[in-house]
């Protein structure tokens, strides 16, 4: 559990967070290197702007 305090005036304000992720964010395995989900969407939407997306003009966007 993170507690944060913040100032408001001349007195303190405690709040208390609970921090959660979904997926193995942030994990390392035994090698080191970062845990990655089994799918994920990051490539293809990638894909997807570069041929969906335009300028006004009519460009590819890139």
């Amino acid at each position: 559990m993170l507690t944060v305090t913040s100032r408001v005036a001349d007195e303190e304000v405690p709040k208390v967070v609970t921090p959660f992720s979904i997926g193995p964010t942030w994990k390392r395995g035994s090698d080191g290197r970062f845990l990655l989900p089994e799918y994920t969407l990051g490539w293809h939407c990638l894909a997807w702007t570069a041929t969906y997306l335009q300028h006004h003009v009519g460009a590819p966007w890139r």
